[in-house]
């Protein structure tokens, strides 16, 4: 698959003009290297001011692009490794380097080989055999296979390089670790991972950003021991992931099939890593279905506002969630309602003020 044209106007349309700046710095001085594309991934190592590079990775497809990096960059648009790489594909694509897929490689593999390579693959990296244990187990059993069929029909993204940028944080975090430093950076660089689906789920595509979510959330499962040896907690990233998993489920449209897969990995993956993944399990059994949601976004407020029993600590959480994907769908009424019901007096000013009924907000005051 060839590379999509990618003009400097694309590319500054999606950075702020210092990572453009700085991107294009990299780019003069040529810090992007191993420039390689597989199918349709783009890959691309670009040094800076860390001792390691960074690695970036672009998904391509006729409808646009998904990019990703293991810098700790969190304000809006492109980073400047991006933006480096990006302006390698514009200036110089016939630099990148032509690599075989995954699928081209195994191809020129017998069955033997294929066992062969496995067995090399988890003796040098021996988690691997609990993530071949759990894939083996899902694709010979019938029920599983067939769920997971149907989700994964509607999700157009490769969950794979999400996987690998995800353990490639987990092994950076090991290494500081164990070159003395006292902290690393692996909260900061595994939410940015995270922001992607959220990236997918505020474009509407919730079936992506759940595939992304799995990713993330299995990999750190799987690979957790490796830091938590030196004293790293999953406090905050699975507070994260807790808000970007309730976002998406939300988005995306799921049969009652697939809710019942994700609550059974979610309670698998909570079971072994300490998490509490609560929020999300009452996000699953809710939806936008749950009788006393439904009344409020009619106009019907009670005292319990969405909630027919015990409000729980997180009820503020998914109100400011389901706010955000109200206005993002322009169900600005629904909004309001649901502002009032849960006591989100800031947003329910705010809403006011945006649609003009300026007397209303004054009144609320």
């Amino acid at each position: 698959m060839s590379i999509p044209q990618i003009s400097e106007f694309t590319i500054r349309r999606h950075a702020n003009a210092k990572s453009f700046q700085q991107g294009e710095a990299y780019y003069e001085a040529g810090a992007v290297n191993a420039v390689a594309q597989r199918g349709d991934l783009l890959q691309a190592d670009v040094a800076g001011s860390q001792a390691t590079p960074d690695h970036v990775n672009v998904s391509f497809d006729r409808s646009g692009f998904s990019v990703s990096c293991t810098c700790d960059y969190d304000l809006e648009g492109w980073c400047k490794h991006v933006v480096a790489t990006m302006l390698v594909c514009a200036r110089n694509s016939e630099n990148i380097q032509q690599r075989p897929t995954l699928e081209q490689l195994l191809n020129r593999l017998d069955y033997i080989q294929t066992q062969r390579l496995l067995q090399e693959l988890v003796t040098e990296y021996l988690p691997l055999i609990d993530t071949i244990e759990r894939h083996v187990n899902w694709m010979t059993n019938p029920d599983d296979k067939q769920t997971t069929t149907k989700f994964m029909r509607r999700s157009t993204i490769d969950p794979i390089p999400f996987r690998g940028q995800v353990r490639q944080i987990l092994r950076d975090t090991v290494r500081y670790f164990e070159e003395g430093y006292e902290e690393a950076p692996i909260a900061d660089k595994l939410l940015s991972v995270v922001q992607t689906a959220v990236d997918f789920s505020e474009r509407g595509q919730g079936e992506n950003a759940i595939a992304i979510l799995e990713a993330i959330t299995s990999t750190c499962v799987e690979n957790w021991d490796d830091v938590a040896e030196y004293g790293a907690e999953n406090d905050q990233i699975v507070g994260q992931l807790n808000n970007a998993w309730c976002e998406a489920i939300l988005t995306a449209e799921l049969t009652p099939e697939e809710k019942v897969d994700i609550q059974i990995n979610l309670e698998a993956w909570q079971d072994e890593w300490n998490a509490d993944f609560g929020i999300v399990m009452e996000v699953l059994r809710q939806g936008w279905d749950y009788p006393p949601l439904v009344q409020v976004l009619q106009g019907n407020i009670t005292e319990r506002g969405a909630w027919e029993e015990d409000v729980p600590d997180y009820a503020d959480d998914l109100a400011l969630i389901r706010l955000k994907i109200l206005e993002r769908q322009e169900r600005y009424q629904e909004y309001l309602y649901l502002a009032e019901a849960e006591g989100q007096t800031q947003q329910y000013l705010t809403m006011l003020g945006r649609l003009g009924r300026v007397e209303e907000a004054i009144e609320g005051t």
